[in-house]
């Protein structure tokens, strides 16, 4: 069995029937699959939460669902629950919205990255400030996001949240 490193053994290859000499460069393997999916360095990552956030804050849930695949997880490790479904997950999102005005959210420290198997990861801290009535409150957590690399970009699997600041709900 050959190495992925080492250059394929194709000093000549018949198409249909004709012989063509293929240079070094030429015989070199293929990259596989994963080593074509998206990157997903910080600047990307930022993009992407900003992108989400946005959707969110805008209520636009049909865009927040783009961003989600069809066994996507939300973790709230705080309550000891997890929804399962982008349907469950927009459900809870959008509870929240329904009650609360917010005034205020930030992500910080921000860090992204891809795995050779297609996989991405974002982690990064939160800060939310939100009105119910004449009542402000806020908290703050962190995330991480665990992302699978879609047609049309990169789809969310997995968010746990740690809230590290209760402000209630």
């Amino acid at each position: 069995m050959r190495s992925e490193r080492e250059p394929a053994d194709l000093s000549v290859v018949r198409w249909p029937d004709a012989a063509y000499r293929l240079s070094a460069l030429e015989s070199q393997p293929r990259p596989t699959s994963a080593a074509l999916a998206p990157s997903l360095h910080d600047l990307r990552a930022a993009d992407w939460v900003r992108s989400c956030g946005a959707a969110w804050l805008d209520r636009d849930w049909e865009r927040l669902e783009r961003f989600m695949s069809r066994d996507v997880q939300l973790r709230l490790h705080r309550q000891r629950r997890t929804l399962a479904g982008p349907a469950q997950v927009i459900a809870y999102l959008s509870d929240f919205l329904s009650r609360a005005r917010v005034t205020d959210y930030s992500a910080t420290d921000l860090h992204g990255g891809a795995r050779a198997d297609g996989t991405g990861f974002i982690t990064y801290r939160w800060y939310l400030e939100w009105m119910i009535g004449n009542r402000r409150r806020a908290s703050a957590g962190k995330d991480r996001l665990s992302l699978a690399a879609g047609r049309e970009g990169w789809l969310l699997r997995t968010r746990s949240v740690w809230v590290e600041r209760p402000g209630g709900q």
